[in-house]
């Protein structure tokens, strides 16, 4: 067979077939995208303090601190005021 027909059928191929060959690319892009995740463990570190009670005050609308508890401030009020107490606090691990 000649050689630009040989590169005649392919182009015609490749044009009339260009959604499955699209199709062909994601998949295998995807796939070597996976292989490569799968290959390289993550780590995740916080970087943020959980010392959140001394970083910040929380007091109510007549000015008493709200409680600490469990992991939280607690209040009864829906007025509130945040106060930063030591910003780097928060960014300390």
């Amino acid at each position: 067979m000649d050689d630009s027909l040989r590169s005649s059928n392919l182009k015609d191929y490749l044009i009339n077939n260009w959604k499955s060959n699209l199709s062909i690319l994601i998949l295998l892009g995807g796939l070597v995208a996976g292989v490569y995740l799968v290959g390289h463990q993550q780590i995740f570190r916080p970087k943020a303090s959980s010392d959140i009670q001394q970083a910040f005050s929380v007091t109510d609308s007549d000015g008493n601190p709200a409680p600490f508890e469990n992991g939280a401030f607690k209040t009864k009020s829906t007025s509130v005021k945040l106060r930063i107490n030591d910003i780097n606090s928060l960014t300390q691990p």
